[in-house]
């Protein structure tokens, strides 16, 4: 398929023990699991999300290797990797996100404004919520029912026109259709100004100055 992920071992430092409490230990221990995707065959990359977290390639590989929490546990010690080792004679090259200038912030203004609307816009309503009801109660009848017999039957009739309800009730309306393409739009654009503005940056970066070698010694 050429796909190449991309994980966030920092993640396993910065917010390891909150992933703790808010989805469990079990899944916490699957942060970002390199090892599992290096086992699988595949190549994967790094990242940051900066300003999210400072793009510091030290701090990536320490996370890589140890995968501490805050509080110095580790966090899926299975996932770790005992050896981190980057392309022999590759550069890389780290390009901090630029302040945004008017246009993005705009841009991203419109973005929240759109993505609360259409999260007003998708909570449930009333005819949804009766829809959904009626169809559980009769799919619990009917697993209840004997299977050959008559009331079966009829309640998998009901269950068919009920599902039917149920999908027809549940598909986004005109409004919620055009709030979704408008936020697309937006979406995009909002993208294409902020990878024009890393290009632009780019391209002020002098040719002929010389770039920072990273090269890793086990």
């Amino acid at each position: 398929l050429q796909i190449t992920p991309s994980l966030f071992p920092m993640h396993t430092f910065y917010w390891g023990d909150w992933y703790d409490q808010i989805i469990g230990p079990e899944l916490a221990q699957q942060i970002s699991p390199m090892r599992s995707v290096l086992d699988a065959g595949l190549i994967p990359t790094s990242h940051t999300d900066a300003p999210v977290a400072l793009p510091n390639l030290m701090q990536i590989m320490w996370s890589t290797v140890n995968r501490v929490s805050r509080s110095g546990k580790v966090m899926g010690p299975e996932e770790r990797l005992t050896r981190v080792q980057l392309r022999p004679g590759d550069t890389y090259t780290v390009i901090a996100r630029p302040a945004a200038g008017r246009r993005e912030r705009s841009l991203a203004a419109r973005q929240r404004a759109l993505r609360e609307r259409d999260r007003r816009m998708s909570r449930p309503t009333r005819r949804q919520l009766r829809a959904a009801r009626r169809l559980e109660r009769t799919q619990v009848r009917l697993e209840r029912a004997r299977p050959d017999g008559r009331r079966a039957r009829r309640l998998a009739v009901a269950e068919e026109q009920r599902g039917a309800r149920f999908d027809k009730v549940m598909r986004p309306s005109k409004r919620q259709a055009r709030s979704h393409a408008e936020l697309d739009a937006v979406t995009t654009e909002l993208d294409a100004a902020r990878e024009a503005s890393f290009e632009r940056v780019r391209a002020r970066r002098p040719g002929t100055r010389r770039r920072t070698r990273v090269r890793v010694y086990d």
